[in-house]
């Protein structure tokens, strides 16, 4: 009778003695792990995991270093293999924190492990472009997102905002999310999505956000929508229901949301429209001397020996970009600061461009650069603080009605600034009367301008009226009264408040702000919001405000978080980074936004806690 020999199945001691291998698509299979190859060991077993380990293609892909295999693979959940991967993991961080490239890590690897020769993690670290990329595309960005939905789990609401950015002949469209938590500080803000969309029409814009939303099963939480104030996204000033964005969302989300243009856009236009009445193109007499200076050394350096025979400091003259009108602000300054030169240089040469020369021979150049420069003043200041990442909708009103407020007094000053009104009376004592009283026409021009174009632009944000008692202010005795238009508003947007339990704390927090002494009203109004929450003995002394604060927090106060992400785009995807697979700017942007309050040391120490995030980063998987 003859009998059956039985064959070798993988099993767990061969496991352990041979930690590169794993079982393969059957029990008498098994798989290496650095040949990334299966063989047989249904004949001889462990003998054949032996002479495999032995052949020179192993050792070549292994350790040719090591002797002993069981030396290089650590057990997996031994300390000094988890300290591995969370190196790794933190080096992908780092280098996506840090943007250098990942052909850098070649290099790195290589000076770090001779550096450090002598420590277990340092020798056990193969790190190489194509597994930090991995990592990175793979596990740390997924898990940001995976984050991102466990808060949202308990949040009421949020808000959303997008915009394009042109990579080529790309269009990409990040999707930002602003959702409010006390417990993490206040307003957060974090991308879900970057993808880029073939047709920049309204509904496939529309189509993308939606299903974006819909497939984390997200939808029915929106109640905002934040994008740039343009035609396309809100139909114009008025809010007109349409073919726009807005409209076309509204009806494929089918719940009530509120929309917010950019106010930083609304500040840029609006100086941009009063300038216009100018007799003088200031904007475009700043571009053409930039141009004229740029990119010849020898007439930079006659200017330079101006500078230096009139006895003023030369300065680098700058350029304007046209699609963000206030960086003009700068430009004037740097070009005031060498004006007098700049007069006597133009003098001086026989052929200058016909409008800087006119503009030189104007007796009122100086006057007109001067008063621009004063009123860009105002917005440049009001921007730098509108562009805040944590800001609400009614800090934006408030900052938008205060810059109204200053231009009503200016105008009814008629205001010009110390400089201009002593350019302007020199001019008066030469016999320019006229003149002069023309250009205090146009000043008065240009003040009515500038209010009738930010009136009509904060008309669309009067809904919001009705948290202004939210910005907590001991000096004002607010009544309850004030807080009904409040609950009214959220019921019509689908968020129930209950106004007895509100009442009871209302009272609480009226108690608690009066209580509170300066530097507390000196940090910003969600910073103030948490204090209280965090004061509160427990959540059922804050649960209605708790849902007031989530909707009104929610509510993007800008589109500028957006433009955060196009410039962390633009600082990766460079002319000499340009082989970037879309995939891998998406992993970057989602690693470097949503953890852009982590450091590198705090992000190690995360990542050696984390037990799943170590067997993914680990495992074969993330390729």
């Amino acid at each position: 009778m003859t009998s059956v020999k039985r064959k070798c199945k993988f099993s767990d001691s061969m496991k352990s003695k041979y930690p590169c291998f794993v079982q393969g698509r059957n029990e008498n299979e098994a798989k290496c792990l650095v040949c990334d190859s299966y063989l047989s060991i249904a004949n001889k077993g462990s003998a054949d995991l032996r002479r495999h380990v032995d052949t020179e293609k192993h050792m070549v892909r292994g350790s040719a270093s090591s002797s002993k295999i069981a030396s290089f693979f650590q057990p997996k959940h031994s300390a000094v293999f988890k300290k591995v991967l969370a190196a790794e993991a933190t080096l992908a961080f780092h280098t996506v924190t840090h943007l250098p490239s990942y052909e850098s890590l070649e290099c790195a690897t290589s000076w770090t492990c001779a550096l450090l020769g002598d420590a277990e993690t340092a020798k056990d670290r193969p790190c190489a472009r194509t597994k930090m990329e991995a990592i990175i595309n793979h596990v740390i960005a997924p898990h940001t997102i995976s984050e991102l939905l466990k808060d949202l789990r308990d949040m009421t609401c949020f808000g959303i905002s997008t915009d394009a950015s042109n990579h080529g002949a790309q269009k990409i469209f990040p999707l930002v999310l602003q959702y409010f938590d006390w417990k993490a500080g206040g307003i957060q803000t974090k991308v879900l999505e970057l993808d880029t969309i073939s047709h920049e029409t309204p509904a496939t814009i529309s189509q993308y956000l939606w299903q974006t939303l819909a497939g984390y099963e997200l939808s029915s939480k929106c109640v905002a929508f934040a994008g740039d104030t343009v035609n396309v996204n809100f139909g114009g000033v008025s809010r007109k229901d349409g073919k726009n964005v807005f409209s076309c969302l509204k009806e494929n989300l089918n719940q009530p949301i509120v929309a917010v243009g950019c106010p930083v856009r609304v500040l840029h236009n609006c100086i941009q429209h009063g300038a216009d009445l100018l007799k003088v193109d200031v904007e475009a007499v700043v571009l053409k001397i930039f141009n004229y200076f740029s990119v010849y050394t020898v007439r930079t350096e006659s200017l330079k020996d101006f500078c230096e025979y009139i006895d003023i400091n030369y300065h680098e003259l700058l350029s304007h970009t046209k699609t963000r009108w206030l960086s003009l602000f700068p430009a004037i300054e740097a070009l005031l600061e060498v004006f007098p030169a700049l007069q006597d240089y133009f003098r001086s040469v026989t052929q200058p461009p016909v409008t800087i020369q006119n503009f030189f021979e104007n007796d009122f150049a100086d006057v007109y650069v001067w008063f621009l420069h004063s009123l860009m003043s105002v917005f440049q200041g009001k921007i730098a603080v509108m562009e805040r990442e944590a800001l609400s909708v009614i800090e934006v009103v408030n900052l938008l009605q205060s810059t109204v407020e200053v231009l009503k007094g200016r105008l009814s000053e008629t205001f010009m600034s110390l400089k201009v009104r002593e350019l302007v009376k020199k001019l008066h004592d030469q016999g320019l009367e006229k003149e002069c009283e023309y250009f205090t026409a146009e000043i008065k021009l240009v003040y009515e301008e500038c209010i009738k174009y930010l009136e009509r632009w904060l008309k669309p944000l009067d809904e919001f009226h009705c948290f202004s008692w939210m910005c907590l202010d001991a000096r004002k005795n607010i009544s309850f009264d004030e807080l009904l238009p409040c609950i009214l508003y959220l019921k019509e947007m689908g968020i129930t408040v209950d106004d007895v339990q509100l009442f009871d704390q209302y009272c609480r927090l009226k108690i608690f702000v009066k209580e509170q002494q300066d530097p507390f009203f000196e940090d910003p109004l969600h910073v103030q919001w948490c204090s209280y929450f965090r004061s509160c003995k427990n959540a059922s002394c804050f649960s209605e405000l708790l849902k007031i604060c989530e909707f009104f927090f929610c509510v993007p106060g800008h589109n500028a978080n957006v433009e955060r992400v196009f410039s962390l785009i633009n600082a990766q995807w460079t002319k000499e980074r340009n082989q970037l697979s879309m995939g891998s700017v998406k992993g970057n942007v989602l690693t470097k936004y949503n953890m852009k309050n982590v450091t590198c040391e705090e992000f190690y120490a995360y990542v050696l806690g984390n037990e799943d995030l170590l067997d993914k980063v680990g495992s074969f998987e993330k390729y």
